[in-house]
């Protein structure tokens, strides 16, 4: 935005790039966390089956396990809602 601005007096230019570099930033940060968390979980679940064939641990224990982990898609959602409420801030001195 303050590059845009340096260059253009326009204020609309200025809330679209504005806008765009929102929408850029929050995707990248959410598909940045889905794909972390969604590691994390994977490397959970492989521990938990492991454990579950030496241990013996019955089908309700391992969906209590189960229910303890992240959800990747929670957590990439707050994340894309987290830097939107920080990018609102320049967006809203433009406007």
């Amino acid at each position: 935005m303050m590059g845009v601005g340096a260059i253009r007096k326009d204020v609309k230019t200025m809330i679209l790039s504005g806008v765009a570099g929102l929408v850029a930033g929050a995707c990248s940060m959410a598909i940045g966390e889905l794909v972390f968390v969604y590691s994390l979980y994977d490397i959970e679940m492989a521990q938990m089956k492991r454990k579950v064939t030496t241990e013996n641990m019955g089908a309700e224990e391992l969906d209590a396990e189960k229910e303890k982990l992240p959800n990747p898609w929670l957590a990439a959602g707050a994340s894309a809602f987290s830097f939107v409420v920080g990018a609102l801030v320049p967006l809203l001195g433009a406007i």
